[in-house]
This record gives structure tokens, sequence and C-alpha cells, in this order.
């Protein structure tokens, strides 16, 4: 048999049953347990880093217009504010 020659075991890369073979033959619980570990600390990692993009990208969004600008209120001020506005009654 010449050495080029396909063998009867051989099957095209591009076909379905080659994935299937493979996975017969190896430990696919450790190759998906390892992907989904991977997946869980590459979300972490982006989770962390998140803060500081969002500091990052407001100014830019803001200056663009694609957010509009805040005034520096913090919550409390902001709540201790409209209270107050309520609490008052309308003077006559």
């Amino acid at each position: 048999m010449p050495e080029n020659a396909p063998s009867a075991d051989s099957a095209p890369v591009s076909e379905p049953a080659f994935l299937v073979r493979a996975l017969r033959h190896r430990n696919y619980r450790l190759f998906f347990s390892g992907g989904g570990i991977g997946c869980l600390l590459g979300a972490l990692w982006f989770a962390s880093r998140l803060p500081t993009l969002r500091e990052r990208v407001v100014p830019i969004y803001t200056r663009l217009g694609i957010l509009p600008e805040v005034p520096a209120i913090s919550p409390i001020t902001a709540g201790i504010q409209s209270a107050t506005e309520l609490a008052v009654p309308p003077e006559r």
C-alpha cells in the first residue's frame, strides 16, 4: 500500500464522525470541565476590571453625547433634597 493512500480508519477532518471518534477515545469530561473552569476564571477577571473600564469609558461617552452629564450630587444628597421638597407645604 502506498504511503500517501488513506487507510480505512481515517476520515476527513470535516466530517462530524471525526469529532465523535475523537471524543470517544479521549477524556472529554476533563476537556469540558477545563473549558468551563477557564470560562469562569475569565468572567471573574473581566468583572474585576469593570470599574477601571467604567472610569475610562464614562468621560468619553459623556463627551460624545451618549451619556448625559450628571451633576456631582451623591445619592444621599439627592434623596435629602427630594424629601425636603416634598415635605414643605406650598405657600398661599
